[in-house]
């Protein structure tokens, strides 16, 4: 209907003539009745291709006819604009084409089906199409780079619409392409990163299959005891009785393998006691081949017979692959027995792998020649070229994985970081409905709590000023009062009794100016930057008399500057409450002060041989006033419990 509205913005106060407005009204009306036409064929036709659909997936109806009936329903209903439900037809249609063995049709379908799947931004049937064109290169063409380019991009799309289960069933089919190429690390890998995707609750089936291949890949790489342990672990949690027949015989290998030959023998025995597995299979053939190998290899058997029941069933079966298997563990036995069957199999491996385009078959051929005639220049000139060109075809392989592995990573990227910003600019939308509103109500709400705010703070700054000079003048007061006032009254009281020298007096003179100087100092500015060190030294050493000795440490070799100048009076003053706390109560004749710097901080140390503080619960409001003090510039202040003689605190200032 999008298409017929288009026309209803028609200018009928145009000067154009009476007959050309009426065109256009006609063809207004002409243009709504097709489109609602083509609505009603559109719903008509959704039930016939539901139909559709239903019919070819029924089995009863061979396939020809399945394929016959998609074609002929497309040729009366020739539409340019598929929906999904075409596409799920088209999708079935691929798999008639794969049954019926016609792998182009196969191919060329899913291409299309790419393609159109992009047009309706349907990434779900994206996936699989370009699964199973990965899946035709990987088990049909043989083309392992382009199985494996397709399965990653089959991945891609599965992460866009968060399809877990599937990546994880995806990357288990690449970890087999990078095997079949030798590249077991990187397989491992892809089989670990697989474990990420796939959940116990519903893919218990890729799972035990995940294990058993990192078993087998670790079997490769020697990794014996990592071997068996997987290959139990997906045995363990497997639901299908086949499945974990497969797996008991690939831990019977890496028993084997490890040495243990009467646990294989045991195990191959087991299973070939199964009612589920059928005399004559492939499977039967292939468990049966492995109990000779380890037989032979526990030397518990001797007899060639069962390696030729093997061999038996797989010719009458024409299994190619078991075959390479046979010839080559027949051509191992006679090695040291007949030299003339050894070259018999080894004819026949070598023609099969040629065949099979199995290269490593033929070297491992070629190696049993080599043992009988080591001086065949021709058998080993042949292994040499061979294993050179296996060697640059696996190098090849895994530089083109590598590369198709790189730019699928930066697509993965891309649409990760594409739907990370889809979500920002989402969330950013949301956020600009919501914040308009609440600024709006907010902003009032912020000047009235700000306006109460300052004016509580500024009150309360008012009051902390008054109190801090109100015990400034109290402290000065009790400092003239309690010192200078006595020392002047008492130096008047020896001169009026006119029994002291004039040296005496002279004396207490200098006292009363030194006494002067400290009050003067105490409640005198304090300098901080670069002259906040010599400033810490007169403290110290204002506090320092010949019944006390302070040492420091560490005070030059701080950069003061770095330090602001409230955290800088903060220290000042914290530390001139704890020298005034000694001289009035630590009955100190040591004490060390430390200071250092690290990353954490200025941390000064203060250490004194006194009394000591009996009770952190009753230090005192100087104490608390140095803590306070820290608080306010962000620093800390801590005194220690438990020390056994003096006192130890530590003031810190990040």
């Amino acid at each position: 209907m999008q298409y017929c509205m288009a026309f209803i913005n028609i200018d009928f106060k145009s000067s154009k003539p009476m007959s050309y407005k009426w065109f256009c009204i006609l063809f207004l009306i002409f243009s709504l009745y097709s489109c609602h036409k083509s609505t009603e064929k559109n719903k008509q036709s959704k039930p016939a291709k539901e139909f559709l659909l239903q019919k070819i997936q029924q089995d009863s109806v061979s396939i020809e006819k399945r394929i016959s009936l998609v074609n002929e329903f497309y040729s009366k209903n020739n539409t340019q604009a598929l929906d999904s439900l075409d596409l799920r037809i088209m999708l079935f249609q691929s798999f008639l084409y794969f049954e019926k063995s016609d792998y182009e049709s196969f191919v060329n379908l899913n291409k299309l089906l790419v393609q159109k799947s992009e047009q309706i931004s349907n990434e779900h049937l994206k996936a699989k199409a370009y699964f199973n064109i990965g899946y035709y290169y990987d088990e049909l063409n043989r083309k392992t780079d382009s199985a494996y380019y397709y399965y990653e991009l089959s991945n891609i799309s599965n992460l866009k619409i968060g399809d877990s289960s599937e990546i994880g069933a995806i990357k288990l089919n690449m970890a087999m392409l990078l095997r079949s190429n030798n590249d077991f690390f990187r397989a491992k890998e892809v089989l670990t990163e697989s474990l990420k995707f796939l959940k116990k609750e519903k893919d218990d089936r890729f799972l035990a299959s995940v294990y058993d291949q990192l078993g087998v890949n670790n079997r490769k790489l020697l990794n014996l005891s990592e071997a068996i342990s997987y290959h139990k672990k997906a045995i363990e949690i497997s639901d299908s009785q086949n499945d974990i027949l497969a797996y008991k015989n690939n831990l019977a290998v890496a028993h084997r393998e490890n040495g243990d030959y009467l646990k294989s023998i045991n195990l191959l025995n087991n299973i070939l006691s199964s009612k589920l597995l059928k005399k004559e299979s492939s499977r039967y053939a292939r468990i049966l081949n492995n109990l000779a190998y380890s037989q032979w290899k526990n030397e518990s058997n001797k007899r060639v017979d069962t390696f030729l029941e093997a061999l038996k069933i797989r010719k009458r079966r024409n299994d190619e692959s078991g075959l390479v298997s046979s010839y080559t563990n027949l051509a191992e036995y006679y090695l040291e027995q007949d030299a003339e069957k050894v070259k018999l199999y080894t004819d026949s491996l070598i023609l099969l792998s040629k065949k099979l385009k199995i290269p490593r078959a033929e070297i491992d051929a070629l190696q049993f020649l080599m043992k009988l005639e080591p001086n065949n220049l021709i058998v080993r000139n042949r292994y040499i070229d061979l294993k050179d060109s296996l060697y640059k075809n696996e190098l090849k392989v895994k530089t083109q994985f590598a590369y198709l592995e790189f730019q699928n990573k930066q697509e993965k990227e891309r649409l990760l970081a594409l739907e990370a910003e889809t979500a920002k600019q989402e969330n950013q939308l949301a956020q600009q409905k919501t914040q308009k509103v609440i600024f709006i109500s907010l902003i009032s709400t912020l000047l009235m709590a700000g306006g109460s705010l300052f004016f509580i703070l500024r009150q309360r700054h008012k009051k902390e000023k008054l109190k801090e000079i109100y015990n400034t003048e109290k402290r000065i007061s009790e400092e003239l009062h309690n010192g200078l006032a006595n020392d002047v009254f008492g130096l008047m009281t020896r001169i009026q009794s006119k029994k002291n020298t004039t040296e005496d007096v002279i004396d207490s003179l200098d006292t009363i100016y030194q006494t002067t100087r400290q009050i003067s100092h105490k409640n005198s500015a304090i300098k901080t930057g670069p002259e906040f060190k010599e400033e810490l030294a007169y403290l110290i050493n204002m506090y320092q008399d010949e019944n006390m000795t302070i040492v420091s440490k560490g005070l030059g070799s701080i950069d003061w500057t770095t330090l602001g100048d409230q955290k800088c009076i903060a220290l000042h003053r914290s530390l001139r409450e704890i020298l005034t706390n000694l001289r009035k109560h630590a009955n100190a004749t040591l004490v060390s002060i430390q200071f250092k710097k690290d990353e954490k901080g200025v941390h000064v140390t203060y250490i004194d041989n006194g009394v000591g503080l009996k009770d952190d619960a009753h230090h005192g409001i100087g104490l608390a006033h140095i803590k306070s003090r820290m608080q306010s510039v962000d620093g800390r202040f801590k005194i220690y419990q438990n020390v056994k003689t003096g006192t130890k605190m530590e003031l810190v200032l990040t």
